[in-house]
């Protein structure tokens, strides 16, 4: 392998393949790459959610983008990158909820009527 095929961080590795890379800058391990920012900050409030936003687990992490510049490849690390990731989470959130359809107001959802031709009805409790 040649000197150019040859990275020097493990971000630089799966530049070929997704743009976004999870790093644990205090172990340099890779936690994984991702193709969009959004997956990658979905980890990140995972993480948060499970570990808290002050612990080890959380803030010694960094955002890379590894198709741009090395010297704006990293895009968010510690608070920063916790910030952006609940923001994201916050906001998919409410738009989960917001496309949900609506439940009727106007009661329990009305059967349909069997083959017989009349409606089959669920025993009261």
């Amino acid at each position: 392998m040649s000197a150019a095929q040859r990275s020097a961080t493990p971000a630089d590795d799966v530049a070929g393949r997704d743009a976004y890379v999870l790093l644990d800058a205090a172990s340099a391990n890779l936690l994984g790459s991702y193709a969009s920012e959004a997956a990658a900050l979905s980890v990140v409030a995972q993480l948060v959610h499970r570990y808290g936003p002050g612990s080890a687990a959380v803030s010694s992490l960094v955002l890379y983008r590894t198709d741009v510049p090395k010297d704006e490849s990293v895009l968010a690390e510690g608070s920063q990158l916790v910030r952006r990731a609940l923001t994201l989470a916050d906001i998919s959130e409410k738009a989960s909820h917001t496309l949900r359809p609506a439940r009727a107001a106007d009661g329990p959802k009305k059967t349909a009527p069997s083959p017989s031709g009349t409606a089959r009805r669920r025993p009261r409790r």
